[in-house]
């Protein structure tokens, strides 16, 4: 099913949603996903969410690429479960938080090359995440304290200073709380 670019707000709150084409749509309005089941071949390639969207709570069940997807409001799957791998690019506009979200079947995060963050930049928040299957996280200006990433495999943090224009970016923030694979933390080189 293709569904058309809606003009106002839109309202799929526990909704389940299967084999729905969302490519190239513009939301211009808020848009609840809340609580909804996201099942089947389901696109977001080259959609526009222009408003607030709201995933709390959703359980998407398909490979949720956002390729060419843009969130102008951020990124926000708080709450969320992924069962199928979690692709992002993240843009220069965007924070992403994926705080207390299960990701079952890998996460990945790519910066877009023409990133230029100030040093104080907190845009990509795990906290409290439980992330299994292959890894690929930008290894500056991203939270992961109270995560739980043990059986992140593997777990590759990429050194993104290439990316930016400026090289004072923070680092990797993390806690005792934190849970590494045995063989990728921070401390061990990885």
């Amino acid at each position: 099913m293709l569904f058309r670019s809606p003009k106002k707000d839109v309202n799929f709150r526990g909704a389940i949603l299967a084999d729905v084409n969302f490519e190239n749509c513009t939301f211009e309005g808020r848009v609840d996903f809340r609580d909804t089941i996201i099942t089947g071949k389901t696109s977001f390639t080259g959609t526009d969410f222009y408003g607030i969207s709201d995933w709390r709570a959703a359980v998407i069940n398909t490979v949720f690429d956002a390729d060419r997807t843009y969130f102008h409001h951020g990124i926000n799957f708080d709450n969320v479960t992924f069962n199928q791998p979690l692709i992002l690019t993240w843009t220069l506009f965007e924070k992403i938080s994926i705080e207390s979200a299960v990701v079952n079947a890998g996460l990945t995060i790519k910066p877009e090359r023409s990133l230029n963050i100030g040093s104080t930049t907190r845009k990509i928040n795990l906290r409290k995440s439980r992330i299994r299957g292959p890894v690929t996280l930008p290894k500056q200006a991203i939270d992961v304290r109270g995560a739980n990433l043990s059986q992140a495999d593997p777990l590759d943090l990429l050194d993104v200073r290439d990316y930016y224009l400026r090289s004072d970016i923070r680092g990797l923030v993390y806690d005792e709380a934190t849970k590494w694979p045995a063989n990728g933390s921070p401390q061990n080189g990885s």
